[in-house]
């Protein structure tokens, strides 16, 4: 489909995403700085890692139909592939943790792969066909790019460049960014509350920095639960907006 998320059209947009992140930096007004940060709680926080991953992936919350559609559209805003897609690729790596069949494994890829590679992980269609069978994810998906453009448009009318930057495609880079230290980070360094886990850890950077996503030794023990906290010190942000939006799995 000519809207569609291929890999090479996920990098390119996310090398722009990218070298925006550096130019709202260097050239940005602070306010826009603090815009794309919030937008990458929204993008990458409850598009990505609460709806993507505990919802769909998982299902460890239960959304209203509406809302479960406005956060499918919301995810793939950050421009990390389509619920489709990322679903599928990642109960593969539940499935092949820690193997070479892993779509993204620190112990059989290298770090550059791991963090600016992964867009081109093989997609097996047999792990997400309840979202294949979803008309709105399919939807979504055979428009990606295409649902974008008012956005966008209306970004640049309102306040320019440095709109569309702040609220579009920083927190698109810092959700790839993110989610990519966890897959490499979380597999590597920090400590384990489950030793039977395989090299998943917790880690406190990325625990923090993805709203809870790197407690991830914990979601490998019970990838079905709401929260992946255990301790009073690990803040789980995407639990309370899930709690928000959403109904928890009991």
């Amino acid at each position: 489909m000519l809207f569609s998320p291929t890999p090479l059209r996920i990098l390119l947009v996310q090398l722009f995403s990218w070298i925006g992140i550096v130019a709202l930096v260097i050239f940005g007004d602070w306010q826009y700085i603090c815009a794309g940060i919030l937008m990458y709680v929204l993008y990458g926080g409850a598009g990505v890692a609460l709806t993507f991953h505990r919802i769909l992936s998982h299902g460890a919350f239960k959304l209203k139909p509406l809302t479960r559609k406005i956060m499918i559209l919301i995810g793939s805003f950050a421009n990390v592939g389509s619920a489709i897609t990322w679903v599928a690729v990642h109960r593969a790596h539940h499935r092949f943790a820690d193997t070479p069949r892993d779509p993204h494994s620190p112990q059989h890829m290298s770090f550059i792969y791991m963090m600016f590679g992964t867009m081109y992980s093989k997609v097996q269609a047999k792990y997400s066909v309840d979202l294949m069978r979803d008309p709105w994810a399919r939807f979504v998906h055979n428009y990606y790019f295409a649902l974008q453009v008012p956005w966008i448009l209306l970004l640049a009318f309102l306040g320019g460049w440095q709109a569309v930057l702040a609220f579009h495609f920083v927190p698109g880079g810092l959700t790839w960014l993110g989610g990519s230290l966890v897959n490499y980070l979380n597999h590597l360094h920090g400590y384990k509350p489950f030793d039977n886990q395989g090299t998943s850890t917790n880690n406190l950077v990325t625990g923090y920095l993805v709203f809870g996503e790197g407690w991830h030794n914990v979601h490998h023990a019970a990838p079905t639960k709401p929260t992946t906290k255990l301790n009073w010190w690990e803040f789980d942000l995407l639990y309370h907006i899930g709690c928000l939006i959403g109904k928890p799995r009991t």
